[in-house]
């Protein structure tokens, strides 16, 4: 039993640094597909953006056709956020195919033509995905330095659900780096504020989050509350791996207080 609970519980963790879960909606595809066919030159080129962002994460070949669109567009009118955009895009498909150099050096070059736009919100999220990056490498110095400019950014265009993820990436860094303390400081922070806009599924990340520093403090029954109202913001349709990694840290609660039964269920259940 012991075995099977060391097993588990180091195949956790990597779920846990998947902080985004994403899925292409159908709904969303459909009402961009209509507003496309209305469009054209640059506003074509926008939406096609947009439609490619909505598949990258599951449908690379779909998300491919449309930035074939922009680029085409791009050749023969230039547009600074254009090319920032395919760069941003082309650089997310690169780390998708473990290229990272050339998704860091893509996405770099991406921040600094939206920087030079002065686009906050695309500098931010920017920033954050490479920082995201680093911190799924190890790299948590990095890792700190890109969400520290992802934060500036955010802060300086009051983008509060981006200062809320910042935070509780924050919160993640200063927990893998045994700062439990300081984390657990960046998590109340998130919370503050996404308590205050409604944002249901990042608060359900942060209060799992949360439930990792009580675990690590044997503080088992109070870990289990965290998880059991992060279970609530999450839709199994399009939140399976976060589940999943739910499951099994609730699994490793029970097996410290000796309910083997329930732990067996959680990980039958992951």
């Amino acid at each position: 039993m012991d075995l099977i609970k060391r097993l588990f519980s180091n195949s956790i963790f990597i779920l846990l640094c998947s902080v985004t879960v994403i899925s292409a909606q159908s709904g969303n595809i459909d009402s961009l597909q209509s507003i496309r066919a209305e469009k054209q030159g640059y506003d074509r080129a926008l939406i096609n953006q947009m439609i490619a962002l909505e598949y990258i994460f599951v449908n690379v070949d779909s998300a491919e056709i449309y930035i074939t669109y922009m680029e085409e567009y791009l050749s023969k009118s230039y547009h600074k956020n254009i090319d920032a955009y395919i760069k941003k895009l082309r650089g997310i498909i690169a780390e998708q195919s473990l290229e990272y150099e050339i998704s860091m050096e893509l996405r770099r070059h991406a921040y600094a033509l939206f920087k030079e736009l002065g686009d906050l919100n695309e500098m931010g999220w920017t920033a954050r995905g490479i920082g995201i990056t680093f911190f799924q490498l190890g790299n948590y110095d990095n890792a700190t330095e890109y969400f520290i400019m992802s934060l500036a950014a955010f802060e300086k265009g009051d983008n509060e659900r981006g200062i809320a993820e910042i935070y509780n990436l924050l919160g993640a860094v200063n927990y893998v780096t045994g700062h439990s303390d300081k984390a657990l400081e960046y998590y109340n922070s998130s919370l503050e504020i996404l308590r205050k806009i409604g944002e249901k599924l990042t608060v359900s990340k942060v209060y799992n989050n949360i439930g990792l520093i009580l675990y690590e403090d044997k503080k088992y029954e109070e870990a289990l509350e965290y998880y059991e109202d992060a279970l609530k913001g999450f839709n199994l349709s399009e939140n399976e791996i976060a589940i999943c990694g739910l499951y099994g840290n609730m699994s490793l609660c029970y097996f410290e207080i000796n309910q083997i039964s329930k732990a067996l269920e959680f990980i039958h259940k992951s």
